[in-house]
């Protein structure tokens, strides 16, 4: 089975920017509720679609318990959830559109998210050559295909 993800948050000066788990060092980072990892909340999104019929917002609602929440350890969570219910990630390919150049951190965020989801991971990074808000400096986003199994 097979499940898509999709996400994207704005740039804004005065936060920090995380990617699969890993800080990158840039004058701005992503907007949003959580740590606002644009790349694990894809994957979430994915793997949710795919086993349990539901998105990132109803698991994990814009509470207090949920500000600035780091995404790796939401990512982690759901893996578990899933694994309890009998699904298992098989493999997740990813694409990041980003006006950032962010390949010199592939290998640490591809082992960061294989090492909570315990499946081979692919991430490609595109800069939307002026065509997509991002590539104007504007955002960063990511798409997901996650492939799961069912024991």
């Amino acid at each position: 089975m097979s499940g898509i993800g999709w996400d994207t948050h704005p740039l804004v000066s005065g936060r920090e920017l995380v990617l699969g788990g890993v800080k990158i060092e840039s004058q701005v980072g992503l907007d949003g509720h959580s740590d606002a990892d644009v790349l694990c909340h894809a994957i979430i999104d994915s793997l949710l679609g795919v086993s349990l019929k539901t998105d990132i917002g109803q698991i994990f609602p814009e509470t207090a318990e949920n500000r600035n929440r780091n995404s790796l350890e939401m990512l982690k969570e759901v893996v578990q959830k899933l694994n309890i219910d009998g699904y298992f990630p098989s493999s997740i390919d990813c694409v990041i559109i980003s006006p950032i150049k962010l390949s010199v951190y592939r290998e640490r965020m591809t082992e960061k998210i294989a090492s909570v989801t315990n499946c081979p991971v692919s991430i490609k990074f595109k800069s939307g050559n002026g065509v997509y808000p991002e590539s104007e400096f504007k955002g960063i986003t990511a798409i997901c295909i996650s492939n799961v199994e069912k024991i």
